[in-house]
């Protein structure tokens, strides 16, 4: 069985349509599984708090890396692969998408603000990925495709 992991500021957007048509049926008939984490339930102070400016400067503001890494840390094994869904990733194609529902797990992060700190990426040596050449509000949209 599949496991699907989504990591999310907006969990309550899910499963929203992985919940209908064939995509419903196969969860409803544990063909596979969605696990969705709340980036925001691991920032520690009281208004869980998860944007911050960039590490060195620059614009916009990004997900704060510690929380973020404190997600990751208590969902994520050593050894497992991690997608991050980012306009600035490798465009996903048809060959990549077969390959992906090949694995047993799919973890996915859903992109928002500017995106991630760098050194969260390399750490965890993730993939982007992005689903082509046009604005989301952010990686939600492009995990339920």
């Amino acid at each position: 069985m599949l496991q699907a992991q989504i990591f999310t500021l907006y969990p309550e957007l899910f499963p929203g349509p992985l919940n209908k048509g064939l995509y419903g049926k196969a969860l409803s008939n544990n063909i596979w599984n969605l696990k969705v984490v709340n980036i925001r339930d691991y920032s520690s102070d009281k208004h869980k708090t998860v944007d911050d400016t960039p590490f060195g400067g620059g614009s916009g503001m990004l997900i704060k890396p510690d929380v973020l890494a404190n997600s990751l840390d208590q969902n994520v094994k050593p050894n497992e692969k991690i997608y991050y869904l980012t306009p600035k990733g490798k465009k996903i194609n048809q060959k990549k998408v077969k390959g992906l529902i090949k694995k047993n797990n799919l973890i996915l992060l859903c992109g928002k603000y500017e995106g991630i700190d760098q050194r969260v990426i390399e750490n965890w040596n993730m993939e982007e990925l992005s689903v082509g050449d046009f604005v989301l509000s952010g990686g939600e949209i492009a995990a339920m495709g």
